[in-house]
C-alpha cells in the first residue's frame, strides 16, 4: 500500500482517484478465483458502475491532464 501511494504521488488528484477506484474490479475477480467466494451477480454491477460513473464524473472536466514525470518529481 505503501508503495502504490508513493507511486500515485506523481499523477494528479482526479487520475489517483480513477486508479484507487479501479482497484475494486481485480479484488473482486481475484477473490472469486483465488478465495474461490461466491459474489452475487448485484455486487459486480454495483462495482462496474461505481468504477464507471467514478471515471466519467472525474473525466468531465477535460482541461485536466495527468502530470507525469519521466525522471520523478521536479
Amino acid at each position: 500500500m505503501g508503495f502504490s501511494n508513493s507511486s500515485l504521488e506523481y499523477l494528479n488528484y482526479p487520475t489517483q482517484v480513477i486508479f484507487k477506484c479501479c482497484k475494486l474490479i481485480p479484488v473482486l475477480i481475484g477473490g472469486v478465483v483465488i478465495q474461490n467466494k461466491k459474489f452475487s451477480n448485484m455486487e459486480f454491477i454495483a462495482a462496474l458502475s461505481m468504477c464507471l460513473g467514478l471515471i466519467a464524473f472525474t473525466l468531465a472536466d477535460v482541461k485536466v491532464s495527468p502530470n507525469f514525470h519521466a525522471v520523478g518529481k521536479i
